[in-house]
């Protein structure tokens, strides 16, 4: 949900690894949906715009799209390439409204990395980056550092930070069991967006179903 606009995205995901080397695999990933466009009610029934046709066009619409990436990866670094959705859907049918109203969906390209550093027998350190990449928008790039403690709980911060923007993070994370992980993170903005939001907040919950029981090392990305 952003001001009087309102997202829904139904998306299946598939991917399919190759082991490279001895130590190294490629997945490729793939994925397919939809995406649901709505505007507010309060939007549609505003006097100003009540009787252009072009928002009532435009309120209601379900577009396709598709995405593809891939991962390189060992079991102490990776770097990633990908496009969640490749297709350029523009909401506006190529017009505006009275109001000037545009919305479009751009291509946006995502690269990541990050290494896990051995600080002690019991400590590892890992650094990671990504930088994201939408035409006609700034980029936005983000730098964490996360640190491991006995190979069971994680906590580090993150900045991010773009032309218009930069929002300060926090996470920690803790692997309960061989399956079963949990974890928290808070990010909160440094910019003019301080005035409407108190930041966001996020959980994590993983449990892996089916878990190797020959992988002795644990999971660190």
């Amino acid at each position: 949900k952003l001001g009087y606009e309102n997202f829904s995205y139904l998306y299946a995901d598939y991917s399919y690894t190759i082991k490279t080397s001895e130590n190294t695999k490629l997945a490729f990933g793939i994925k397919g949906g939809m995406t649901h466009y709505t505007l507010d009610e309060e939007l549609l029934t505003d006097p100003s715009v009540a009787n252009d046709d072009f928002f009532n066009d435009v309120s209601n619409r379900w577009s396709p799209n598709v995405g593809a990436g891939f991962y390189l990866h060992s079991q102490r670094w990776y770097v990633g390439l990908s496009a969640p959705r490749i297709l350029n859907t523009d909401y506006n049918k190529g017009r505006q409204g009275t109001l000037d109203y545009i919305a479009l969906e751009r291509i946006s390209y995502y690269l990541t990395g990050g290494y896990v550093f051995d600080l002690s027998e019991n400590t590892k350190l890992k650094p990671a980056v990504l930088l994201k990449a939408t035409n006609g928008a700034p980029l936005s790039f983000d730098i964490t550092a996360n640190f491991l403690f006995n190979d069971t709980f994680w906590i580090g911060g993150g900045y991010r930070v773009d032309q218009n923007t930069s929002a300060l993070g926090a996470i920690a994370d803790f692997q309960v069991s061989k399956q079963l992980r949990v974890g928290y993170a808070y990010e909160f903005p440094f910019s003019d967006l301080r005035a409407y939001t108190s930041g966001t907040h996020e959980i994590l919950l993983m449990f892996e179903v089916f878990k190797s029981k020959r992988i002795k090392s644990p999971r660190y990305f």
